[in-house]
């Protein structure tokens, strides 16, 4: 699966468009990284939510009130 995702990432960079492509430290985007280890362990491929999972609603909340949270880099 692993694989396939970033073919599909190298396609759609290559397909014309204008894109920058940047990291950020998943305690910058704490909803996407529990998002995806929510997908980590499903057997389907697109699930569509009418409401957040349980496991988003105190990150997004914390995202609305903008909470902010440190990352650590050893030197």
């Amino acid at each position: 699966m692993g694989w396939r995702l970033i073919l599909e990432i190298c396609r759609l960079l290559n397909d014309g468009w204008r894109v920058r492509v940047s990291h950020i430290y998943r305690e910058g985007n704490a909803c996407v990284d529990a998002l995806a280890n929510l997908a980590y362990n499903m057997e389907v491929d697109v699930l569509m939510y009418e409401q957040p999972p349980a496991q988003l609603t105190s990150l997004l909340l914390s995202d609305v009130i903008r909470v902010t949270t440190c990352h650590l880099i050893l030197l």
